[in-house]
């Protein structure tokens, strides 16, 4: 990776630069470069001052104190007027010369970026138009149409624009594009380096994939951004220098590529003297996973839980437009095997900003080991209150080894999702996934097409709700005309996250059963009639277990052939 983006200056490669510029009048050629200075000064100059205690910054990135802000209630700055008008002066110049000289590259692009960050993104691309119309450089004007687009929130169309302007690329400057060693730990990038370029092309398509924040609307927002980030951080290599001596250099490249534009640039003063501090959106995401390598692919959905990647140290953010804030999607996802068929129970995510009756899209995504998108069943619900639950069904797809279910408000821009791998189902006794359903009924439903099968929405449950356990097997030998067979049930503590050992003691009385069982486990055999599918369904009473994750582990014994196997669910009890 260059210290300083060579991009930009790649894309001018062949084209009369200097023919361009002197088309200009001296003086606008001066105030243009004028202006370009005093903007680029003013947005380090006239940052808000801020006095921090020592050892503030979350992270140094050479002379840059970052803080993340994530989550955190204060509001940033406001962008100083200085700024603005600074701005707005630059691109008034901007303008006039491209009127002179729409071929000019430097021009071109500086007049996009500069109309982008005042929020004129429509004029941005307007601009990106009229260039691309000069045929001066095809795949410069590519690259601006796809920074424009993705300003403008339209990601399907900038991606097209970006694929089309790499195409024309030498494999060198296309690798340096889709570079992402910046945004890998150092662990990661340990195990990264190494791997061949076939195994390097594969590792990206999984990561971009995984990064999508939703696979409901169209193109992959975070792809894009990375090459929007790219674009950008070339753009401000070519800017004139806000101090002597100072010029754009690898920290500011780091910056761009890891957290994108500041949302708020200001300086800070402790004992340890001044710093420039680059503070991020408050309501990113996780940009990429870090460490796919080194702590392996997706986990397993955990109730109540945080998104995975929210957990882990920020080592980069994005702020996707289509989404104001993104929440863990509450949900139960069964699987039935026997009839190929994949269900999800959810809740759809609220907060304050949520007008009911809303509007929401909503999807389930079934992916394959490289998280490619299987098969996939979208709809739109109307919610009329906060806590609306919703059901989605479709055929489960061979392969499937993840999901991810999502809603979006198309109002308020709230989303939520679950992204999350699957337990691999068995060989010869097969069991489908276990469904934790609403105990209320008197007794427990025979079958899945009952009324009173009802999955639980959200499988954080309150301490004293009747629940029922079902869950479905193929694969019994079958003796005569039936099938013979042991289930035993376990609920296991969490000791440390991930780590279930230990067993939960008086099960029949926590489970709400029975106030004289002790044993730590419920066991009972069952005699049914052959059928393509059978049915196991237990009703237990108001759980009484103490609050916390607990695991349910169901082993089915076939009594003809001794062969078993194991269904597993978390559940979080408050």
């Amino acid at each position: 990776m260059r210290a300083v983006p060579a991009l930009f200056f790649t894309l001018m490669a062949g084209l009369p630069l200097r023919a361009a510029a002197q088309a200009l009048p001296d003086s606008l050629h001066a105030a243009i470069r004028e202006a370009a200075a005093e903007y680029e000064r003013m947005r380090t100059s006239k940052a808000p001052h801020q006095l921090q205690q020592n050892n503030f910054c979350d992270e140094q990135v050479g002379p840059w104190c970052v803080v993340w802000d994530r989550g955190r209630p204060r509001e940033l700055p406001p962008e100083p007027k200085e700024v603005i008008d600074a701005r707005n002066r630059a691109i008034d110049a901007y303008s006039s010369a491209f009127n002179i000289a729409p071929s000019d590259t430097l021009v071109a692009s500086f007049l996009v970026r500069y109309l982008v960050e005042a929020d004129r993104a429509r004029d941005a691309l307007n601009v990106a138009r009229s260039f691309s119309e000069t045929g001066a450089n095809a795949t410069l004007a590519d690259f601006l149409h796809g920074f424009a687009l993705h300003a403008l929130g339209n990601d399907a169309r900038a991606e097209g624009y970006y694929a089309r302007g790499m195409m024309q690329m030498t494999p060198a400057d296309r690798a340096e594009m889709h570079d992402l060693l910046m945004l890998l730990d150092k662990d990661e990038k340990r195990k990264y380096m190494p791997l061949p370029g076939s195994q390097k092309g594969a590792y990206h398509e999984r990561l971009w994939r995984l990064a999508d924040p939703l696979y409901l609307t169209p193109g992959n927002e975070s792809l894009i951004e990375h090459f929007t980030r790219r674009v950008y951080a070339s753009m401000l290599a070519a800017a004139p220098a806000p101090e002597p001596n100072r010029r754009f250099s690898g920290p500011e490249t780091e910056l761009t590529m890891r957290w994108g534009v500041a949302a708020a640039i200001t300086m800070a003063y402790s004992a340890q003297g001044r710093r420039q501090v680059h503070h991020s959106h408050p309501n990113q995401l996780t940009y990429v996973p870090p460490a796919m390598l080194t702590k392996g692919p997706l986990p397993r959905f955990e109730p109540g839980g945080a998104w995975p990647y929210d957990t882990v140290r920020q080592f980069s953010g994005y702020a996707p437009r289509t989404i104001r804030v993104m929440q863990v999607l509450e949900h139960q996802l069964t699987r039935f095997p026997g009839e190929n068929v994949i269900r999800v129970d959810y809740v759809l995510p609220a907060d304050s900003a949520v007008r009911y009756p809303a509007r929401f899209e909503v999807g389930l995504f079934v992916l394959d080991s490289t998280y490619a998108i299987l098969a996939e069943v979208r709809d739109t619900v109307t919610a009329e209150r906060a806590g609306t639950t919703g059901v989605l069904t479709l055929a489960l797809p061979a392969g499937a080894a993840a999901y991810s279910a999502e809603a979006l408000d198309l109002d308020s821009r709230i989303a939520g999702r679950a992204r999350y791998a699957m337990a691999p189902l068995g060989a010869t006794l097969v069991l489908s996934d276990l469904a934790i359903i609403s105990g209320h009924a008197d007794a427990p439903p025979a079958t899945k097409a009952s009324a009173d099968f009802q999955p639980f929405a959200s499988l954080v449950l309150q301490r004293g709700t009747p629940i029922a356990l079902y869950a479905e097997a193929n694969g019994f030998r079958v003796t005569g005309d039936q099938v013979n067979y042991r289930v035993d049930l376990e609920v296991l503590e969490q000791e440390r996250p991930g780590v279930f050992s230990r067993t939960v003691r008086r099960l029949g009385q926590a489970l709400g059963l029975s106030q004289e069982e002790i044993a730590p486990r419920i066991t009972w055999e069952q005699q049914q009639a052959a059928a393509p599918v059978t049915s196991i369904s237990l009703k237990l009473g108001a759980i009484q277990l103490e609050p916390g994750l607990k695991l349910f582990r169901v082993t089915v014994t076939d009594a003809a052939t001794k062969q078993n196997a194991v269904v597993e669910r978390l559940v979080r009890v408050e």
